[in-house]
């Protein structure tokens, strides 16, 4: 796939677009995705809410509503989504309900692109996982990332039971707990 990557690179030329642009469209035609406006779009979308920091997973109807100014029905956005996720450009989570949750998938696009990791979703262990954890509230259903302070453990956990594909934790979140607490002493 590098020399793909490095082929494309090489015969693209300079042009008004943005090295964003440029990156993703790199990572569409490794996978064998052709490049079209709408599949641009909805990657951006999560290319750049991992860039700034915020990767937290999100569904078919919520990035409907963050993507309406550009005119592409649901049902584009749906196949998407879809196809982005079968070619491991996307991460697909389910939280036990009926809805898929969607994100950025830094440890395979970085590996098509060899790029330097830089945040907490790019440990060695959780790379080789293709795999980080997740919390998810019982009560509101908001889904967090989080972080490991022992990044062997998944490896622990993959060495003893197969491939670890997803590792969610669940329970009450501080704004659900502190809620109940509250309505506790009224």
């Amino acid at each position: 796939m590098t020399n793909i990557i490095q082929t494309v690179y090489s015969q693209t030329q300079p042009t008004t677009e943005s090295g964003t642009d440029v990156l993703l469209k790199l990572l569409l035609k490794a996978v064998g995705l052709k490049v079209t406006a709408s599949r641009l779009a909805v990657l951006a979308y999560f290319y750049q809410q991992f860039t700034i920091g915020n990767s937290k997973p999100i569904s078919h109807s919520e990035l409907v509503d963050r993507l309406p100014a550009l005119g592409f029905d649901k049902v584009t956005i749906y196949r998407n989504l879809n196809d982005l996720a079968q070619a491991n450009l996307l991460l697909k989570h389910s939280l036990g309900d009926t809805l898929w949750r969607y994100s950025y998938h830094p440890v395979f696009c970085d590996s098509l692109l060899q790029l330097p990791h830089k945040n907490q979703h790019q440990s060695s262990t959780i790379h080789h996982l293709h795999a980080h954890p997740h919390f998810v509230c019982t009560q509101c259903n908001q889904l967090a990332c989080l972080s490991l302070q022992n990044q062997e453990i998944p490896a622990a956990w993959a060495l003893q039971i197969g491939k670890i594909e997803e590792i969610t934790v669940r329970g009450i979140c501080q704004r659900c707990y502190q809620s109940t607490e509250e309505d506790s002493f009224a």
